[in-house]
């Protein structure tokens, strides 16, 4: 049983390794930039707002703030260099990226994207970088049977680097979307919310939406968004419930449109794919095929027709598959 007496010895040691477990962090968190410290840090869109997330959307202009103080225990006869970079590309008419330097060190603009800062115990440097990332950032021209295709991919970026000595201190990397991937990832967000957030839906008609949703997330991390796009359109926006009569009679009306959208974009790489870049989505659609044949089988009760289509439909994917 604890008395007050007993009590206090306890609280007071807990407070004494409190202390020192705040104290030694903030020395590690310190020790990993010195010689500077980051005042202040914030991205946004040139002339517009300012940035929460860590994604940035090629073909736009970022202003960046920037402000660091150097460690008054800088040794100042040694003539420390810092070195500040950015991978953002200079606004047209501009040599560089920075638009303001302020401070009382002696610094060196190196085009078209590099600042030389030699270090001064306790001064202080404020930045303004303005720079845009290119609209072809995540954009990959691939050559299929004598045409080009175009894919995209979510790439990164070094907007800031700061660099000690031939030391990383700080490296500011954002993902870089353009409009088509930004699109797909806003479809494929509402479409999962509709299957998760759907209390009681048809068995049928949630195989067939999980479906269109797999294959329309590995064509675009092949970087065949425009395919990925149109088969997730391809989903209606209004569930359809267990309860409600008639379900598979209601799915008709889209469910052939679905399927030859995604033969449009599984024939467009198949026939174009090689053997080891493409075995993960051939794994992927003869997974899809299983799900699809199941949504055949019921539709044979209600439309023979409708129901022969997609059999039909079914084994050209097989063939397009191999």
């Amino acid at each position: 049983m604890l008395t007050r007496n007993s009590l206090v010895p306890k609280l007071f040691l807990l407070t004494i390794v409190t202390i020192i477990l705040l104290s030694t962090s903030y020395v590690i968190a310190e020790e990993n930039l010195w010689p500077i410290i980051i005042n202040e840090f914030s991205i946004e869109y040139r002339n517009g707002p300012k940035i929460a997330g860590d994604t940035l959307l090629a073909g736009k202009t970022y202003e960046i703030n920037l402000e660091i103080k150097i460690e008054n225990n800088v040794p100042a006869d040694k003539k420390l260099q810092l070195y500040i970079k950015s991978d953002l590309i200079p606004e047209q008419g501009n040599v560089n990226v920075f638009s303001s330097v302020s401070t009382d060190m002696k610094t060196e603009i190196i085009p078209p994207n590099t600042l030389k800062v030699i270090l001064k115990p306790g001064a202080k440097l404020s930045l303004k970088i303005v720079g845009s990332i290119p609209e072809n950032y995540t954009i990959t021209k691939a050559s299929y049977d004598g045409g080009t295709v175009e894919l995209h991919f979510t790439r990164h970026i070094s907007i800031v680097t700061i660099i000690f000595e031939g030391k990383v201190l700080k490296d500011y990397i954002y993902n870089v979307i353009d409009d088509k991937i930004e699109q797909f990832n806003k479809l494929l967000q509402s479409k999962e919310d509709l299957i998760r957030n759907t209390a009681n839906p048809d068995p049928t008609w949630a195989t067939m939406v999980n479906s269109l949703i797999k294959i329309s997330k590995d064509l675009a991390s092949k970087g065949f968004v425009d395919t990925a796009v149109s088969i997730l359109k391809t989903i209606p926006d209004k569930p359809i419930i267990q309860k409600t009569p008639s379900p598979v009679n209601q799915m008709l009306p889209w469910i052939v449109t679905g399927v030859l959208a995604v033969i449009a974009g599984i024939m467009f790489v198949m026939q174009r794919k090689t053997a080891s870049k493409y075995d993960n989505l051939s794994r992927v659609v003869s997974r899809t095929i299983i799900d699809l044949e199941t949504v055949a089988s019921k539709l044979e009760k209600v439309d023979k027709r409708l129901s022969k289509e997609l059999n039909e439909a079914l084994e050209n994917i097989k063939k397009a598959v191999g």
